[in-house]
């Protein structure tokens, strides 16, 4: 059960369809805001019953960077203040409700929350000067870590020469390559042996370009894995139009990067027969041939500019009647599929003006060319020095501007106490679940002052594990 507490950053990679929604809804409608919280199992005497959820430890959060991907998004998000879950008001495609803040009650005098609050800030800065200390050693030697880890991520690595990286061949996307071209062989080869056999077992999917999803689990294994890389190669794909019975007019990407039915969503809504062939839309019984798309009504003076557009699309584009439809690699040779080229677009070189040619001049020795290949990679160590706990803790001290009401704001003194709450560098996997307990307990705290003693203590303590592990790494070093 992981829990977001107020002050504290945390980044999710989002795939599902209804997260997804969620994060569109979110960024253009509701102001980069939505609530995170957690569900917590009611058990009842009813065995018959079903599966009952009661939401806690609301947490009003905002986004503050979205990144895209092939699947998904990586969401970086910050944890703003508590809510209470009122009522459910929504389910799909994503949970909605009604929500209230939920602030602490402060019984005590503020000058002496404000001396509380400035020694649990001496506190964590005592204890981030620790845990810098022990992620400098890590990173650049010290203790028995003479063996440093490289300071350039293995994406980076494997990069070509020329975008940065040092040309090592990554082996997961190179099988997915391979991968591909099976999946492209399917597709074009249509009266090859091993593809009759594959496709009776199977079955064949729209237009026979894949195979149908595979549930089975026994005997299914290899094309179960090949066919799972069908989207990875139909994205980095493009139709070659033949004689038009296998690719859909409207629905697949046949006379440019993006479909018809996307291109011109008001011609689409119009249209008769909407998973119509190409071939079915082409009229033979022209001189030289023609489109005809049937559409259910006449069109409106304001829908001809779409159609003028929709027409020039279709300008000089023509059905082979001696040839299949097939589907190539984009900037491949129509004949063949490059596994080397599949391989690049998967590692997905950004652009870069990488000073390769002078890294890697032939009169410059390798060892040399090497380092300045590392030196030019490596983070500034400000940013690989960063804690999470200094991160909330610049952020809890400025005041939050959120397009909110102020209820839902913290106050300072408020903000702080939670950001203690933080991860240290080097935890084990049991420090971390005791620090989600603790998490837990202090999202339950409804008085600031007994939050700030209760941060206090766990920060102390958290002081004499780090300084103990400093310790010990010392005495190795003796």
């Amino acid at each position: 059960m992981q829990v977001l507490i107020p002050s504290e950053s945390k980044t999710l990679h989002l795939y599902e369809a209804r997260y997804l929604a969620l994060l569109e809804e979110s960024l253009f409608r509701k102001k980069n805001l939505f609530v995170h919280f957690v569900l917590d199992p009611v058990i009842t005497c009813d065995p018959s019953a079903g599966s009952s959820f009661v939401a806690r430890y609301g947490c009003l959060v905002i986004i503050e960077k979205v990144d895209q991907l092939d699947v998904g998004a990586l969401v970086s998000i910050r944890g703003i203040g508590r809510v209470k879950i009122i009522e459910f008001v929504q389910a799909d495609p994503h949970l909605k409700g009604i929500v209230i803040p939920v602030q602490d009650n402060i019984s005590e005098c503020v000058s002496e929350i404000s001396s509380k609050v400035l020694e649990l800030k001496e506190a964590l800065y005592s204890l981030n000067s620790l845990e810098i200390k022990l992620k400098r050693d890590f990173l650049w030697g010290g203790g028995n870590l003479e063996r440093k880890p490289h300071l350039v991520n293995w994406k980076t690595v494997c990069l070509d020469k020329r975008s940065g990286g040092l040309g090592v061949r990554s082996l997961s996307k190179m099988n997915i390559a391979l991968f591909c071209k099976w999946c492209w062989r399917f597709a074009n080869e249509r009266e090859s042996l091993w593809r009759l056999v594959i496709s009776t077992k199977f079955g064949e999917g729209d237009g026979g370009w894949n195979t149908n999803d595979i549930r089975g689990g026994y005997g299914t294994g290899l094309w179960k894995n090949i066919s799972k890389e069908w989207i990875s190669f139909f994205q980095n794909s493009t139709s070659s139009l033949g004689n038009g019975r296998r690719l859909r007019f409207w629905k697949d990407p046949w006379c440019g990067e993006t479909t018809l039915c996307n291109a011109f969503p008001t011609l689409f809504n119009l249209v008769e027969h909407k998973d119509a062939r190409v071939a079915e839309v082409w009229d033979s019984t022209r001189v030289n041939g023609g489109w005809s798309p049937i559409f259910q009504r006449p069109f409106n003076d304001w829908e001809m500019e779409e159609v003028e557009r929709f027409l020039l699309v279709l300008h000089n584009k023509k059905i082979r009647p001696f040839h299949e439809d097939c589907l190539i690699l984009k900037e491949s040779r129509p004949e063949g599929f490059a596994v080397s080229l599949m391989y690049r677009k998967l590692m997905h070189a950004p652009p870069t003006d990488f000073p390769w040619y002078s890294i890697w001049n032939p009169i410059v020795p390798p060892k040399l060319g090497f380092f300045a290949w590392e030196a030019s990679w490596v983070v500034p160590k400000e940013e690989l020095l960063q804690t999470c706990i200094v991160n909330s803790l610049m952020w809890a001290e400025k005041e939050p501007s959120v397009d909110c009401d102020e209820a839902f704001v913290p106050s300072l003194a408020e903000r702080i106490s939670f950001a203690a709450l933080q991860p240290v560098s080097g935890s084990t996997r049991s420090e971390l679940l005791e620090l989600q307990k603790e998490k837990l307990r202090a999202m339950d705290v409804i008085e600031t002052p007994e939050r700030i003693d209760y941060s206090l203590r766990l920060v102390r303590k958290s002081i004499s594990i780090v300084a103990a592990k400093l310790a010990i790494q010392s005495l190795e070093v003796k």
